[in-house]
């Protein structure tokens, strides 16, 4: 999968997804615990490969675009709360919100991501920590 992400923002903070090639599993391994699940796994190999790219062809595309859409829109409008995320747990929220949008850097082929990174209260909605 390849994802390409744009930004005509001045801000350096909001940016889109505009671009996404095709999905392919060029291979997979699946054992199984009892050699005669495994001979049929082995045998049907080729055919699970080609089902598996043909439904992720006919169907991930449509679902994965109307998912960036989305994403986009809530880019688009995004303010200093808008992805604050239960990653933590649903007492402990998390705010994910980008600061700066992703930075792609070729040297050591690394993507930094400014988040604002402070948690918030549930029931205030008040953050703790700062900014740095």
């Amino acid at each position: 999968m390849k994802l390409e992400i744009s930004t005509e923002s001045e801000d350096l903070v909001h940016y889109k997804v505009v671009e996404t090639s095709y999905f392919h599993i060029d291979d997979f391994e699946l054992t199984m615990g009892e050699k005669i699940w495994q001979d049929l796994v082995d045998e049907g190999h080729k055919l699970l490969l080609f089902t598996f790219n043909t439904v992720i062809d006919k169907f991930l595309p449509h679902w994965f675009q109307k998912k960036l859409a989305h994403y986009n829109e809530k880019i688009e409008t995004e303010g200093p709360m808008t992805f604050v995320s239960k990653i933590f747990g649903k007492d402990l929220l998390f705010n994910m919100t980008m600061t700066k949008y992703p930075e792609f850097r070729s040297s050591d082929q690394m993507i930094e991501l400014h988040m604002d990174g402070r948690f918030v209260d549930k029931l205030t909605h008040q953050t703790y920590g700062e900014i740095n």
